[in-house]
C-alpha cells in the first residue's frame, strides 16, 4: 500500500503518514491531476560560511536574562498586531468562529494554520498572538517574545505553537535559544510547546481542501438537519459515508457538503480533510470537549490588569 506524507497532525512539525487512496475508495478528480512541484520559500536562512567554529553564546546569557514571566491580554485576545505595512511578508486578519473574535496573522503559513485550526474537530478553542513571555536583562531592560498561536484540544490539552516556513528557521542560533527558553517556561505551566513546519500546510491538495471547507463555515443549517445527519451516523454504528448523509438532507450534493462543513466548525460532525471529500468519505461524531473553557482559564492566569 502506498503511503503519502502530508504532515497535518496538530502540534507536530514532522511529516505524518496517511494511507493513499485504495481500490475501495473513489479518488476525487483533484487527486487525479498531475502533481505539481511543492511550493518552497523564496528565502531560507543559512549560516554564513565565514561563521565557522563553535556555536555563538545565547543572547540570554550575553544580556543576563532573568525573572521570566508570562503575560496575556486582559481580554484574553491578541497581545500585539504587527500591521506596519513594511513587512516583507503578508499581514492579514480574519474572524474566527470558534474563538468568536478577530485573529491576526503574519505571513501565509499562519493564515493556513488559522484555517486548519478553525476546521479541525480536535480543536475546541484557539487564539493567535496570545501569550507573551518577558525577561529582565542585567541592564534593567525588558525583553519579550510573543508566540504565534495557542489552542485547547478536545481532551483539554493546551498547545502553544510557533510556525515557520521551514525547519531552517528553527535551527537559527538566536531563534533556537529563544524558543528553548520559552519552551522550558511554558511546560512548567502544564502546556506543551510545538514547532510546526508550515510547508506541509500549504501543500496544494491539502491547502485547497481545507480552504474549500473553510469557505463554507457560515452555511446555514437547522437543528433538524443536525438530527438527520447524526441519526444516519448512529444508525451505521458511529461512522457513515458522506454520500448517504448528504442524500438524507434532501438538498443538492454541493449544498449538503457545505452544511456538513459548517457543522464541522461547531464540532457536530467530523471527517478527514487530508484529501478532498468524496461520497465514500467517512463521517463521524466528534467526542464532547472535556473542558470547553480550558484555553480561557489558562490565559486568565496570566492576564494583566493594565
Amino acid at each position: 500500500m502506498k503511503r503519502v506524507a502530508v504532515g497535518l497532525k496538530v502540534g507536530d512539525c514532522r511529516e505524518q503518514e496517511f494511507d493513499a487512496p485504495t481500490a475501495g475508495r473513489i479518488p476525487h478528480p483533484r487527486e487525479c491531476l498531475p502533481r505539481r512541484p511543492a511550493r518552497v520559500p523564496t528565502y531560507e536562512p543559512r549560516r554564513d560560511r565565514r561563521d565557522a567554529g563553535r556555536r555563538p553564546l545565547p543572547r540570554g546569557a550575553l544580556e543576563g536574562w532573568h525573572s521570566p514571566r508570562l503575560v496575556a491580554s486582559p481580554n484574553l485576545g491578541h497581545m500585539r498586531v504587527n500591521f506596519n505595512y513594511r513587512n516583507y511578508f503578508t499581514t492579514a486578519a480574519g474572524y474566527g468562529e470558534k474563538p468568536r473574535r478577530a485573529q491576526y496573522f503574519e505571513g501565509p503559513y499562519e493564515l493556513a494554520l488559522f484555517r486548519f485550526l478553525e476546521m479541525s474537530t480536535r480543536i475546541v478553542d484557539y487564539q493567535f498572538q496570545p501569550l507573551q513571555i518577558q525577561w529582565e536583562t542585567s541592564s534593567g531592560q525588558t525583553v519579550s517574545y510573543t508566540t504565534d498561536v495557542i489552542y485547547a484540544t478536545e481532551t483539554a490539552e493546551i498547545g502553544v505553537e510557533e510556525v515557520k516556513a521551514t525547519n531552517a528557521y528553527f535551527e537559527q542560533a538566536e531563534t533556537h535559544d529563544l524558543l528553548a527558553l520559552f519552551e522550558a517556561e511554558i511546560e512548567k505551566e502544564g502546556a506543551r510547546f510545538y514547532r510546526r513546519n508550515g510547508r506541509h500546510l500549504v501543500d496544494r491538495a491539502i491547502w485547497r481542501t481545507v480552504k474549500d471547507a473553510f469557505d463554507d463555515r457560515r452555511t446555514a443549517y437547522s437543528d433538524q438537519d443536525v438530527e438527520r445527519v447524526r441519526e444516519v451516523i448512529v444508525r451505521e454504528g458511529g461512522a457513515a459515508p458522506l454520500g448517504p448523509i448528504v442524500d438524507g438532507l434532501h438538498v443538492s450534493s454541493r449544498q449538503g457538503l457545505a452544511m456538513l462543513n459548517a457543522m464541522m466548525v461547531q464540532r457536530l460532525v467530523g471527517f478527514d480533510l487530508v484529501r478532498p471529500p468524496t461520497a465514500d468519505t467517512i463521517v463521524t461524531i466528534p467526542p464532547a470537549a472535556a473542558d470547553p473553557n480550558a484555553l480561557r482559564s489558562f490565559l486568565r492566569r496570566y492576564a494583566t490588569t493594565a
